[in-house]
């Protein structure tokens, strides 16, 4: 399932089973800032829609009959959008009804069961609520507090039952921000502020006495800021910064001081930044895009050891970037896009070895361009791609050697 435009401004929802009969408009029904919130829960996805210009709570299974609007809001939650989380298959989300702001509501998927948990703050003022995430069978979150604070709260879809935990040192404090709340098992991951160590990694079970500082990555005041939190196994990995050094270094953390170390050691003059960016979860490890100022903008890979941490493939050999982007699993591989210096931007595939990286398409035998994004379903990789057509939907058939497969354009479809 897929959104796209057959009329200027008007974007829909769209299903391909991979062939051009089978590629088909679900509902004329429009979609909410571009399709881009949704979840799956079961056979089931939810997203935000509209058919008045106001932005409305929708379910589908694949059919016209079985896509139904659910319930319509005034507006959006407040932190721009619903944050649709699944919380052991109750959907978790932020939105106003136009009576009370912007608060906590669930839904079971029908109008009778979608409701407000809880009017945290009186009134239609709202409350600015973040980084909404599930662990086990509760839903945790940030309530932003302009002026003073911000607090960490739970939540089991009941009023009597979301609860304030602790108070967060105020080092965000308005909406558009996140403290990348991160589960891992029975622990929340995030980044905080308190008056010794400045902003640094924290941990909670859910509890005031359970939630603390983990360690002082860059001691004393100064913060080390960890961002881009993502769970691996039994541990975190993340992102933080060293001041002396003058540049950032990829971490992992299991919760405790000893058990919280440093993964890289890029070294370079101090004008020299270390850029990580878009982690994603392959194979029981986390996969990343950096520049180690030796190879460029490379695919990097992390078990969370140091003799893990390693470059995948240099794919623009030297201190050329590949410029690694949209990485996405499918069918056993890790695709993703990347720049070749005689290819250009084309898609690649991984099995995380340098030897199993290989180019999976190239604009001799697909688009010439127009790739946005990148999505596996049903032994296939849909894309989006660009030729004398302009933009539309292709598939790739995923095989044991993708780069020989022929390759099927859907045409039509314009995403």
């Amino acid at each position: 399932i897929f959104t796209a435009a057959d009329d200027p401004g008007n974007r829909f929802l769209w299903k391909s089973d991979g062939t051009t009969a089978g590629t088909a408009l679900i509902k004329k029904s429009g979609v909410w800032g571009g399709g881009a919130e949704y979840t799956r829960i079961n056979n089931t996805l939810f997203y935000v829609g509209t058919d008045t210009g106001n932005p409305e709570l929708w379910r589908t299974n694949g059919t016209e009959a079985g896509t139904i609007k659910i319930k319509g809001f005034s507006s959006i939650g407040s932190r721009g959008g619903f944050q649709l989380t699944n919380v052991q298959d109750t959907l978790f989300f932020t939105a106003d009804d136009g009576v009370h702001g912007a608060e906590l509501w669930k839904s079971d998927g029908s109008t009778g069961g979608t409701t407000l948990v809880a009017d945290l703050t009186a009134g239609a003022a709202g409350t600015a609520l973040l980084d909404l995430v599930a662990m086990g069978d509760r839903l945790f979150f940030v309530r932003a507090i302009s002026g003073d604070d911000d607090e960490l709260w739970q939540s089991d879809g009941t009023a009597a039952g979301t609860r304030f935990v602790t108070k967060l040192k105020g080092f965000i404090g308005y909406p558009g921000d996140t403290y990348y709340l991160t589960a891992v098992n029975n622990a929340l991951f995030f980044y905080a502020e308190d008056d010794d160590a400045g902003v640094e990694l924290w941990t909670s079970d859910g509890t005031a006495a359970g939630t603390r500082r983990v360690a002082d990555i860059d001691p004393g005041p100064d913060s080390s800021a960890p961002h881009q939190l993502i769970a691996v196994g039994n541990q975190v990995l993340f992102v933080a910064y060293d001041n002396e050094e003058g540049r950032s270094q990829l971490w992992r953390s299991d919760g405790t001081a000893q058990g919280t170390t440093q993964l890289t050691n890029f070294t370079g003059d101090y004008s020299y930044e270390p850029y990580f960016y878009i982690f994603t979860s392959y194979r029981g490890k986390v996969f990343f895009r950096v520049d180690d100022n030796v190879h460029g903008i490379e695919l990097w890979q992390s078990d969370g050891t140091v003799a893990g941490t390693r470059i995948v493939a240099d794919i623009a050999p030297g201190a050329q970037s590949a410029y690694v982007d949209k990485l996405t699993t499918a069918g056993g591989w890790l695709f993703f896009l990347a720049e070749h210096p005689e290819y250009g931007t084309v898609i690649w595939q991984t099995d995380g070895t340098e030897a199993g990286t290989r180019m999976a398409l190239d604009s001799r035998s697909g688009p010439s361009g127009g790739i946005q994004w990148l999505h596996g379903a049903n032994g296939m990789l849909f894309f989006s791609g660009e030729d004398s057509r302009g933009v539309e939907l292709w598939r790739l058939p995923i095989t044991a050697h993708p780069a020989i497969t022929p390759r099927m354009y859907v045409p039509r479809v314009v995403r």
